[in-house]
């Protein structure tokens, strides 16, 4: 083609690809529609384009064609250091290069695929390096001036479709995010639980945020709390499961003077972090529902990628559960007052019960009956002493160790712990029970009752 030819044709192509971003398609229809066009009427044999990602540590390709020349699978988003993209930048007019002479492993990609010459330059707007664009050539011929004024003019032309795509991707998240935020914050107005705000996160976060897991643990006693929700269910905890506040290692996170930290699950030595990291969650961010100086929970946001989350996404994390750790103030604050009110109504209908002389046995059904909603427990019993040196069971739910009438001495019946400790309540853990009373504590530790 003469050079008169090959200005002409380029001329075309100018047009068309400024045609293409006018018409506001996305940028891999662009890139798309260009690239054929370019490989069907220039000496070239390649063409891609590849972005950078929020994470500036990483590109993603828009597009790579021919389709012989495109990365595999699951391979499309990869380290800039790969690429040598810091050093493509230095050179604002272009890098040409011969991809086998180059020890990076995007130029031995090229290599591999045929490609002898290439030349790359790097998207820049406003001294923020968006991505590059990169042609390739099978002949070791280099490109001449009339070929690099050309692609210079692509490369301009390229940058105002990335970075358009760029703010439209950015006002898109910013404007799911805000409202996620306004969903969130009228459920809580309309009183709903902390299970009703998870449920619309989960189903509106997508739009927000890359992520791959989601969990929420809220305190469900104190030094215990529940999964509220997972994606992942079968990965380590299941919905409803409870575990020690510690395991969360909420302190190391508030140490840093913060309530969101990001770690990596293969460099977390515990339980939790050897389990993600085997399921393939790699990335996560860590943030704390707090309530004044209380902790009420934790978020949990994982990737499959090592793709750091950023300031942004730190802060919206933040602002989600600060409307969660209100859904769980709440919520407790109206469990504290539903405790004390079944409290005052236990305690009012013993006392008229023992007033009226009803029969212990009466007396101990009734507390039974309403317990679970003063104190929730799974084992309740209650002897009496008959006068001989002897207790008596009045009754004991469920009757898996002793059954009303049964009768026992006072060791048996822990009363010479009570004595010991010169108290008339004496909390114990029964794999820990000591002296006479060891019958009593064994026979719940086998059954279940720690």
């Amino acid at each position: 083609m003469t050079g008169e030819a090959a200005q002409s044709e380029h001329r075309e192509l100018l047009l068309d690809l400024a045609l293409l971003v006018s018409e506001r398609r996305s940028l891999a229809e662009i890139f798309s529609a260009f690239a054929e066009s370019l490989l069907g009427a220039t000496a070239f044999a390649h063409a891609s384009l590849a972005v950078l990602e929020p994470d500036p540590r990483f590109m993603r390709v828009v597009g790579s064609f021919p389709p012989a020349v495109q990365p595999p699978p699951g391979d499309d988003i990869y380290p800039t250091r790969d690429a040598g993209l810091e050093t493509v930048a230095a050179a604002p007019g272009g890098t040409e290069y011969v991809p086998a002479k180059v020890d990076l492993p995007f130029a031995r990609f090229m290599a591999d695929s045929g490609l002898q010459r290439a030349w790359t330059i790097a998207l820049v707007h406003e001294g923020r390096t968006y991505g590059m664009f990169t042609v390739g050539r099978i002949t070791n011929t280099r490109f001449n001036e009339s070929e690099l004024t050309f692609l210079r003019s692509v490369a301009r032309l390229l940058i105002g479709a990335v970075v358009e795509e760029a703010r439209v991707a950015e006002a898109r998240v910013e404007a799911a995010r805000s409202r996620i935020l306004s969903e969130l914050a009228i459920a809580l107005g309309e009183g709903k639980p902390v299970e009703t705000l998870f449920d619309r996160l989960q189903g509106l976060l997508a739009q927000a945020l890359d992520f791959d897991f989601l969990q929420l643990s809220v305190l469900a006693a104190p030094g215990i709390v529940r999964v509220v929700g997972n994606t992942n269910p079968g990965v380590f905890r299941q919905n409803e499961e409870r575990y020690p506040l510690s395991e969360i290692a909420v302190d190391a996170i508030l140490a840093k003077g913060s309530t969101v930290a990001q770690y990596r699950s293969d460099r977390l030595d515990s339980p939790w972090g050897r389990e993600m990291h085997a399921a393939g969650f790699t990335r996560f961010i860590a943030s704390v529902l707090m309530e004044g100086e209380n902790v009420l929970g934790v978020l949990d946001i994982g990737r499959r990628r090592n793709l750091s989350f950023t300031p942004e996404d730190e802060a919206f994390a933040r602002l989600v559960s600060t409307l969660l750790a209100q859904a769980v103030a709440q919520s407790l604050r109206l469990e504290r007052s539903e405790t004390e009110a079944s409290r005052s109504r236990l305690l009012n209908e013993l006392a008229l019960l023992l007033s009226t002389g009803e029969p212990i046995e009466a007396i101990f059904d009734r507390v039974r009956a309403l317990m679970g909603e003063a104190l929730p427990f799974d084992y309740i019993s209650l002897s009496t002493y008959d006068g001989g040196g002897m207790m008596r069971v009045v009754g004991a739910v469920p009757p898996a160790l002793y059954k009303p009438g049964d009768r026992l001495s006072l060791g048996d019946a822990e009363s010479g712990g009570f004595a010991a400790e010169g108290a008339a309540l004496v909390q114990f853990r029964t794999d820990r029970a000591e002296g006479s009373g060891q019958r009593l504590s064994r026979g719940l530790a086998c059954r279940g009752w720690p």
